[in-house]
């Protein structure tokens, strides 16, 4: 079953999910952060289906997609 796989990815969203708020408080948010949490919140939500579905290649180019938008969110709070 994969559930305990779909368990797992909702800690992880809680995890990231402050990181978006994180960057705005600081004065360190821009354009740039805020297409990242777009690119990463929209990636996140067809990746899901894709998933569950079991569709191999296109399920990690929408994460690689998801993993670039956070990265745009963490690069201003690391410099």
């Amino acid at each position: 079953m994969r559930r305990p796989a779909f368990r797992t990815r909702q800690g992880r969203v809680t995890i990231r999910s402050p990181l978006s708020g994180r960057g705005r408080g600081r004065g360190r948010g821009g354009e740039a952060s805020a297409l990242g949490v777009q690119l990463y919140l929209w990636a996140r939500l067809v990746y899901v289906p894709l998933y569950l579905s079991g569709v191999p290649y296109v399920r990690s180019l929408v994460w690689a997609v998801a993993m670039a938008g956070l990265a745009l969110v963490l690069w201003p709070l690391l410099h």
